[in-house]
């Protein structure tokens, strides 16, 4: 019995030795892919490229649609197996044309001002 316990001991120990070798080696493979991503990867410049020439892109819009074919075309680039695109539905808003509204500012004093809705927001009722 007291055998058995020993094996018992030797063989968990082992096992912990094991998963700790292993945590450590996911570890240090993590680390080696953050690094190259840093020093070779596209990243920024697909941010870059999204942000200042796509522009806004609001679900459903031409900039979302523009986003879409962009990241589909890198993808591809990068010699991916499979890249494809799924149909799906979004709510799209599209802005009115430009309000304003008069606000007094004082006894007989008005000013004009420029209004905007913001996205997906309902219009105010009549009256």
């Amino acid at each position: 019995m007291k055998s058995f316990f020993i094996a018992f001991i030797l063989v968990i120990t082992g096992i912990s030795v094991q998963a700790q070798s292993n945590s450590i080696d996911d570890s240090l493979a993590l680390r080696k892919i953050y690094d190259m991503s840093l020093l070779n990867g596209k990243s920024y410049e697909w941010l870059d490229h999204l942000s200042n020439e796509v522009g806004s892109r609001l679900s459903g819009s031409y900039g979302a649609e523009q986003a879409i074919a962009y990241t589909k075309n890198e993808l591809e680039k990068l010699g991916l197996d499979k890249v494809w695109l799924q149909p799906v539905m979004v709510p799209k808003w599209t802005r009115g044309g430009r309000e304003f509204a008069y606000v007094q500012t004082g006894p007989g004093e008005t000013r004009t001002i420029n209004i905007t809705a913001l996205g997906g927001s309902i219009a105010t009722p009549e009256g």
